[in-house]
């Protein structure tokens, strides 16, 4: 604005100043007249006609010049208000400048809280996940313990149910051989075959009463038999 202010004043004083110089001849022609020295009557009235002419432009140029000022100084005052107004808009939109920075900055803020809180929350996930991945080792352990446990006592009982199949396969063993009949038949004839040698070792004694009896005695007991 200040830029065209100045124009315009240049192009006032140029024209001002053009104004003048045909003021300053006009009133030169009119004073050579006055004092007569415009010569003949014809050139007097030939100079008073253009005087006449010069006058009416010079009036002309003067309510230009008037006009031109009336628009100046609106286009001043005009260009006054705008600069109040420019003014004002600057002031309001320092204002808003300002305002659109404190939100940047609580955006800002928020934005790095944000990222801050992501981060807290992601590893309060993450603890919590350990401790239910720890949680659920120690069931686990415990249950593996328990297992372990069980698979002990389940060992000793069957060792200890091994030892009783062992004593029972030998008592069964045992009770065989004594209700056997085989046995019992081999055992006697074991007797037998003792008492047959004990009668030859004596057969030096024939008639013996003693012996003849035990001998008859086994013959009947193989009778029966």
């Amino acid at each position: 604005m200040e830029g065209k202010e100045e124009m315009m004043e240049s192009v006032l004083l140029m024209k001002a100043h053009t104004r003048e110089k045909k003021v300053k001849q006009f009133a030169f022609k009119l004073s050579r007249i006055c004092r007569g020295q415009a010569g003949s009557e014809e050139d007097q009235s030939e100079l008073i006609s253009q005087l006449a002419g010069e006058l009416s432009e010079i009036e002309m140029e003067a309510i230009g010049a008037r006009f031109a000022g009336l628009a100046a100084v609106r286009e001043i005052e005009k260009s006054e208000k705008l600069k109040v107004e420019l003014e004002k808009e600057i002031v309001d939109m320092d204002e808003v400048v300002k305002e659109l920075k404190s939100e940047l900055e609580a955006e800002t803020l928020g934005k790095r809280n944000r990222e801050r809180y992501s981060a807290l929350a992601k590893v309060i996930s993450a603890h919590a996940q350990r401790s239910t991945s720890q949680k659920e080792i120690d069931a686990i352990n415990e249950k593996l313990t328990e297992v372990e446990s069980e698979g002990e006592r389940l060992a000793s009982k069957r060792e200890l149910l091994g030892k009783h199949l062992l004593l029972l396969a030998q008592t069964i063993e045992d009770l065989g051989a004594v209700v056997n009949p085989e046995s019992l038949e081999k055992e006697e004839e074991k007797e037998e075959g003792e008492a047959e040698e004990r009668v030859m070792e004596e057969g030096e004694h024939p008639d013996d009463p003693e012996a003849m009896e035990i001998e008859e005695g086994q013959k009947e007991e193989h009778a029966e038999r």
